[in-house]
């Protein structure tokens, strides 16, 4: 089977794209590094009984790894730190003859510098090319038992060994969905000969025995939390992270750290997190470096490893990481079957490109906003490289300052690592393979959610498979259909799809939609959201724009009743990806909002899923229109503040909805299901917020509150989507409605407070978004 090549650099960095890719990258195939006696054919008898240890031998990984704690220490951040006046010095600043505060100085500098020197060792990392080597001999047996393959794309790692000799640090930066992540990275490294990168881990996994472990293959561990006090920020614990992470850079030394800070809950990508980030961009800005390549990684299982996250899911408390229980992780893993792994490498790009490429863009748009305004506001789009996000997108994406604050990072030096965050994490997330298990967790939940025939389930994964390939979308399978989806049936188990036999006699399987199983279920499906992600918006914007439902549409109802303005469906479309900002990265940061969806909007037109009324061209709108466009206008900056009132909205044409043939009407009822449990969960979320009419809340009552409000819809039968309930999306359902600035959040004491913004202003917007998620639900 042909195989799309993935991880391709974006067409924003020309000059990697071309120097790093050659025609015979994508035209290379799959390797199971689990499978080494291709590796030894030419060798003797004596290498193919003892082929473990010959394949170890024929590595070539013994590098020197530089120490780089005495530099760390001397940096004149840390001195600055350590040197920092205490409460102490303050109380005698002015007794400089003193002996006694002289004393007591230099004792609390001591104390200083000790506590500096602890804080050093307890997070860098002691790597060992001898343990990395015994690591990978191990894991080539371990890993055999418990994985049929792990696989990746031989072009991809050629990529990779080629960047790894333009002597500049390597970045890498995995998603992050299992606990083997840490280990499987320098695994596959070590394949092709190529140096451990030195881990970023959380403090979390410091545990006895596995912190040595972990230490010796590259993890320097970091607090979850850079401060252990709320409100007061630890600048010695940040002023030597931040010169450790930068003396590692200087001295040519790969990284790896995971953007997206803690596993996925969903298994979609999570926002990324810009703390280390911005240490590397500010290392090149301040020419500690002078490129480094940022490497995208994604890693998918066909069966997550570590178990699922129901109940975190469902409210309940995390647990914490202790021995015993990775201990008990262990034991069920070499017990368990979780089928084929597959990791993709996406090209490395070089930062300094990507630097120019932000720098030009600023300058272009700077140029276009004072030569040509646009009718359209760049400021609509969460998506528009070149321009400085509203307020709400930029918080979407994590924290965009520096380890030591905003106070010592400019505006634009945080768009940058804003832009480069999102770029790595679309792009990791669009080279993802899809397994069988999250193909059929997706028709299960979208297409399948009663239930069907499994003939027709292997027709409708053949077609869903043959859809994503048009989309140059890999898979991470092949061989029969049949043997396909019942081996994805058998890792799911019957918790999950439960196979019965009908009256007929017929096989029919069936999703288990109650809670907690739809959660898990709704994580392996979730991988497949984004190639239909902007069309979901689109078709949902059609809806919402028609204030009909699609078993309305199919009645006999009049042309006028399913065509709706083309401008509507894009101001409805930028809403709903607004709204939904805290769930997905819609696109790129190259490019922009606005002409994506019109694109995706032309494309379902072209494939004649909506029809384009070129005759009837709209020109005048009724004031309820004009009161409609401008109430979302108005949050999107979409409408040009030069524009005249009577003549805005501009012309535009109608769009139909095509309710003649019934596949049409299939493959609309399949993208609209895709967003139906996001808009039920904000619906939810949103109608909740209103009781805080009455008084505030402290956030833990609040949110207490919301899941019971959420789980009682389901338990009534009110809702489709019982995975609407996740706490994770009422969570970003309510962070969205903080940005949006509906809801707002104060301490009292120690308490965290819940309370609309502005109970006066707030309430038309509140209804206006509450009408909104209304006519998207059927």
């Amino acid at each position: 089977m042909t195989r799309p090549f993935m991880g391709q650099c974006c067409q924003c960095m020309p000059t990697c794209r071309k120097s790093l890719l050659t025609s015979s990258c994508s035209q290379m195939g799959l390797r199971n590094v689990l499978n080494i006696q291709h590796e030894l054919r030419n060798r003797g008898p004596l290498a193919k009984i003892f082929s473990h240890s010959a394949y170890l031998l024929q590595r070539r990984t013994f590098y020197k790894y530089t120490n780089v704690s005495v530099a760390v220490l001397a940096s004149s951040r840390v001195q600055g730190a350590v040197h920092q006046p205490t409460s102490l010095t303050q109380v005698v600043e002015d007794m400089e003859d003193d002996e006694t505060s002289s004393r007591e100085e230099k004792k609390a500098l001591c104390k200083r510098e000790k506590k500096a020197k602890s804080m050093l060792n307890n997070m860098r990392a002691h790597v060992s090319s001898l343990l990395v080597s015994f690591t990978g001999w191990f894991l080539l047996k371990f890993l055999s038992l418990m994985t049929s393959s792990i696989q990746v794309h031989k072009g991809q790692m050629q990529l990779v060994k080629k960047a790894t000799e333009k002597s500049v640090p390597m970045i890498y930066v995995p998603l992050h969905r299992s606990h083997l992540d840490y280990i499987l990275v320098t695994f596959i490294l070590w394949h092709y000969d190529i140096k451990a990168p030195h881990i970023a881990a959380g403090d979390n996994l410091n545990i006895p025995v596995f912190s040595c472990l972990m230490r010796g293959l590259g993890a320097f561990f970091i607090r979850r939390r850079l401060d252990k006090q709320k409100g007061k920020k630890d600048i010695l614990y940040r002023s030597i992270l931040q010169s450790y992470v930068e003396e590692l850079l200087r001295n040519g030394e790969g990284i790896e750290f995971f953007i997206e800070g803690g596993r996925s809950r969903t298994g979609k990508a999570c926002s990324p997190k810009a703390g280390l980030l911005s240490v590397i961009v500010d290392a090149y800005k301040s020419e500690i470096i002078e490129d480094a390549f940022i490497v995208p990684v994604t890693i998918n299982y066909e069966k997550l490893l570590d178990g699922n996250f129901n109940n975190e899911l469902m409210g309940k408390r995390k647990t914490k990481e202790t021995f015993w229980g990775a201990v008990r992780g262990i034991v069920r893993v070499v017990n368990g079957n979780f089928g084929h792994v597959r990791i993709g490498f996406c090209q490395p790009f070089s930062l300094k490109e990507f630097m120019v490429s932000q720098a030009c863009q600023s300058s272009r748009a700077a140029l276009e906003s004072v030569t040509e305004p646009s009718p359209v506001s760049p400021s609509h789009s969460e998506d528009c490289a070149q321009d400085s996000p509203p307020d709400g997108f930029r918080s979407r994406h994590g924290s965009f300052s520096s380890l030591l604050g905003s106070e010592v990072v400019n505006s634009d030096q945080k768009e940058v690592v804003h832009n480069l965050g999102r770029h790595i994490v679309y792009d990791a997330a669009h080279s993802t393979a899809l397994m069988s298990t999250n193909l059929l967790s997706f028709l299960l939940l979208t297409k399948h959610r009663e239930g069907t025939s499994l003939v027709t389930l292997i027709n409708s994964f053949a077609w869903l498979q043959d859809d994503l390939s048009i989309r140059k979308r890999d898979v991470g399978f092949s061989g029969s259909l049949d043997d396909i989806v019942n081996h994805a049936l058998g890792l799911l188990g019957d918790e999950l799809a439960n196979p019965r036999l009908d009256k007929n006699g017929n096989l029919v399987i069936k999703p288990n939609l109650s809670l907690p199983h739809v959660l898990e279920l709704s994580y392996y499906s979730n991988a497949v959201i984004s190639p239909y992600l902007l069309e979901s918006v689109i078709v949902n914007s059609v809806f919402a724009a028609l204030d009909t439902g699609l078993s309305t549409m199919t009645k006999n109802i009049s042309e006028d009743d399913i065509s709706t303005s083309r401008e509507k469906i894009l101001i409805i479309a930028t809403e709903l990806c607004k709204l939904f900002q805290n769930e997905f990265i819609f696109i790129p940061s190259c490019e922009e909002l606005h002409h994506m969806l019109a694109q995706t909007l032309e494309e379902l037109v072209t494939s004649e899923v909506l029809h384009k009324e070129e005759t009837k061209i709209l020109g005048a709108y009724t004031e309820e229109d004009k009161k409609w466009a401008k109430n979302f206008g108005e949050s999107f900056s979409w409408q040009s503040q030069d524009s005249d009132e009577e003549n805005w909205p501009p012309q535009d044409y109608l769009i139909s909805v095509n309710v003649e043939d019934s596949d049409v009407i299939e493959r609309l009822s399949f993208l609209q299901s895709i967003l139906g449990p996001y808009i039920e969960g904000y619906w939810t979320t949103a109608l909740t917020i209103t009781k805080l009419r009455e008084k505030e809340m402290a956030e833990d009552d609040f949110f207490k509150l919301l899941h019971n409000s959420a789980m009682e819809r389901v338990n009534k039968e009110l809702t489709t989507y019982a995975e609407s309930s996740s706490m994770e999306i009422l969570k970003n359902a309510m962070k969205t409605f903080q940005e949006l600035k509906l809801i707002d959040c104060y301490f009292a004491g120690n308490l965290k407070m819940v309370e609309l913004h502005d109970h006066y202003l707030v309430e038309e917007k509140l209804q206006d978004l509450l009408d909104l998620l209304e006519s998207l639900r059927e």
